[in-house]
C-alpha cells in the first residue's frame, strides 16, 4: 500500500509503504527507511532493497511493497497482489473493497434493526485493537493483520459515513409519503423520540428475559397461540437447543485457539459474540430472546470448528477415531432430529395436548 506524505524540507516527495508484517518504508529518491510497527528504526540504506538478518529469518523489504521471508523451512514472499510460498501462489484482493461491502451491509444492518449498532462496536474494537499493535507489537511483526494496511482515521471516518449514508437513504419513502417526516428537522426529532422511547421505557412482559438466559436457550416467546380442547397450535421463537448448548462450549474453545494459534477468523468471531452480547447487560429496558438472534451464526460457525477439529485430528488408535467421528456424526444427526421433533411449535401444526408438553423440555418455555 502506497499512500503520499508530506514532501521533506530538502525537497522530492516521500512515499510510504506498508508491509505485510506492520513494518514501513518511507522511500525518498534512493533513500530508504524502514521502521519497525512500534516507529523504532529497522534499516536505513540507498537502494532497491533492504536485508534484515533475525535469528531465525531473513526479511528482503523491496520498494515496490514487497516483503520476502527466508526461514530454514522455505521462502515466503507477500505483495500486493497475494502470497507466494515455494510454487504455490495466492491471489489477494485490496481491502478497501471489503471495507465498503461490510459498511453498506452494516448501513442496512441498522436499518432494519437498530441493534444492528453493535457491529460498529465490534468493527471499530477491532479496527483500534489492530492499529495499537505500533505501539505495543514491542518491534515485532504484527500478529493480526496490518496495522499500517489501512490508515484507522480513513476507515473509522468511511464505517460512520457510509452507513449513516445508507441508514438516512432508508427514510427516503418516509419523505415522500409526507406523513410525519417532511424534512430533516423531522428526520432527526425522529431518532430522538425513539431513542428516547427505549431509553425510558418501563414495562414488563411475560416472555422478556435477561441477557444471561439468552445463550442457555432458557425463555422462548410465544408468538402464536390457538387452543381447542384437545389440540394446541403454537408458534414459538425458540432456537434449536442442541446448537446453543454446544455453543457454551465451542465459543470458549475457538477463544483458546485462536490465542494459542493466533488465527484471526477466530478471535474476530468471539469478539463479534461478545461484543453483540455484552453489551445487553446495560440494557435500560426490558429485553428478549431475539436480541440475541445475531449471536446464532456464530455460535454455529463455531461449532462446525470444533467438530471439523474433532474430525481431522489424528488418533493414535482406529478404535478413538471412529469413536470420535461416530460422535460428531451422532451430533449433527441430534441437531436435525431436534429440528424435525420442534418443527410443529416452529409452524403452529396442531398437537395433542401431551405432544406438546413433550416439547417443553425446560418449565421456562411454557
Amino acid at each position: 500500500l502506497r499512500v503520499g506524505i508530506a514532501p521533506r524540507l530538502l525537497g522530492g516527495r516521500a512515499t510510504e509503504v506498508a508491509f505485510p508484517d506492520g513494518s514501513r518504508a518511507v522511500l525518498l529518491g534512493d533513500d530508504v527507511t524502514v521502521e519497525t510497527v512500534d516507529g523504532g528504526l529497522l534499516c536505513q540504506a540507498r537502494g532497491a532493497t533492504l536485508v534484515t538478518e533475525l535469528p531465525e529469518a531473513s526479511l528482503t523489504y523491496a520498494r515496490d511493497g514487497s516483503l520476502t521471508y527466508e526461514t530454514p523451512a522455505g521462502t515466503a514472499r507477500y505483495d500486493a497482489q497475494g502470497i507466494t510460498v515455494g510454487a504455490l501462489r495466492q491471489q489477494s484482493r485490496h481491502a478497501h473493497h471489503w471495507l465498503i461491502a461490510f459498511t453498506v451491509l452494516l448501513g442496512l444492518l441498522v436499518s432494519s434493526k437498530w441493534y444492528g449498532v453493535m457491529g460498529f462496536g465490534v468493527s471499530f474494537t477491532v479496527l483500534i485493537a489492530l492499529a495499537l499493535q505500533r505501539w505495543f507489537a514491542a518491534g515485532r511483526p504484527a500478529l493480526w493483520g496490518n496495522p499500517r494496511g489501512i490508515r484507522i482515521d480513513v476507515a473509522l471516518v468511511a464505517i460512520a459515513f457510509i452507513a449513516a449514508t445508507v441508514y438516512t437513504l432508508s427514510w427516503v419513502p418516509d419523505f415522500f409519503r409526507q406523513i410525519e417526516i417532511k424534512n430533516l428537522s423531522d428526520l432527526i426529532y425522529r431518532q430522538y423520540s425513539m431513542f428516547h422511547y427505549h431509553d425510558t421505557l418501563k414495562a414488563t412482559h411475560p416472555y422478556q428475559s435477561r441477557w444471561w438466559k439468552w445463550p442457555l436457550d432458557l425463555r422462548p416467546i410465544l408468538y402464536y397461540a390457538a387452543y381447542t380442547k384437545n389440540t394446541a397450535a403454537v408458534i414459538y421463537n425458540l432456537p434449536n437447543p442442541l446448537i446453543l448448548w454446544a455453543g457454551l462450549i465451542t465459543v470458549p474453545i475457538v477463544g483458546v485457539l485462536a490465542w494459542l494459534e493466533r488465527r484471526k477468523a477466530y478471535a474476530l468471531l468471539v469478539v463479534a459474540y461478545l461484543l453483540q452480547w455484552l453489551p445487553w447487560m446495560a440494557s435500560p429496558r426490558i429485553t428478549f430472546n431475539y436480541h440475541f438472534y445475531v449471536n446464532i451464526p456464530l455460535i454455529c460457525i463455531c461449532n462446525a470448528i470444533v467438530l471439523q477439529r474433532i474430525w481431522n485430528r489424528p488418533y493414535q488408535e482406529r478404535e478413538t477415531q471412529l469413536l470420535a467421528r461416530s460422535a460428531v456424526l451422532g451430533y449433527v444427526f441430534a441437531v436435525a432430529l431436534a429440528f424435525a421433533w420442534f418443527y410443529p411449535i416452529y409452524t403452529a401444526i396442531p398437537l395433542t395436548w401431551s405432544e406438546r408438553a413433550a416439547r417443553m423440555w425446560l418449565k421456562s418455555w411454557i
